[in-house]
């Protein structure tokens, strides 16, 4: 919660946001409320993507763990408490090393302001759809 994410690192990255198109603040302040609604969405399939791919190795170590064997035929059921333990440590991933990605992502690739955060996530949302 503290820590700075928004600063530029390098006269590199300095330069390419001096150079980037600056909006109407009005502007920006209206896509940061839309921005954060497009940012829930994200997390949300990104997130439960995230614990799918997780914590399928954890859930078929314990299906073979528990049955003494391989059902590779079939789908099998993913106990909640496994779901709940991905959940909780893709949080904690995020929490403590979240904001280094967040500020590679945001600032050392490209300028990021409301309006150009909403229309990436509407972007990536719509091709995730078509995938």
């Amino acid at each position: 919660m503290e820590k700075d994410v928004t600063s530029a690192d390098s006269e590199h990255v300095a330069q390419m946001h001096d150079r980037a198109v600056k909006y109407d603040s009005k502007t920006e302040h209206l896509f940061s409320y839309l921005q954060v609604c497009t940012a829930a969405f994200a997390s949300f399939a990104h997130g439960s993507n995230d614990v799918a791919n997780a914590i399928g190795p954890l859930a078929t170590i314990w299906f073979v763990y528990r049955h003494d064997e391989a059902d590779l035929k079939s789908k099998t059921e993913v106990p909640l408490w496994i779901l709940a333990y991905g959940g909780a440590a893709i949080v904690l991933g995020l929490a403590t090393y979240g904001y280094n990605v967040m500020r590679s992502l945001g600032n050392k690739f490209t300028y990021m302001s409301p309006a150009r955060g909403t229309v990436a996530t509407v972007i990536e949302l719509l091709l995730h759809a078509c995938i």
